[in-house]
């Protein structure tokens, strides 16, 4: 058996990808947000 270093079952760059993709996608609304808001007041000025 290959001894490579696993996370939950998953090799280590499987699960370092995989939770990347998982913050983005739960921080994704809130960057979303926070830059219509940056450029609503951008536009304003």
């Amino acid at each position: 058996m290959n001894s490579a270093i696993t996370i939950i079952g998953l090799p280590l760059k499987t699960a370092l990808i995989v939770g990347g993709l998982f913050i983005l996608s739960a921080l994704a609304p809130s960057i979303l947000a926070v830059l219509l808001r940056y450029k609503q007041v951008w536009r304003d000025e």
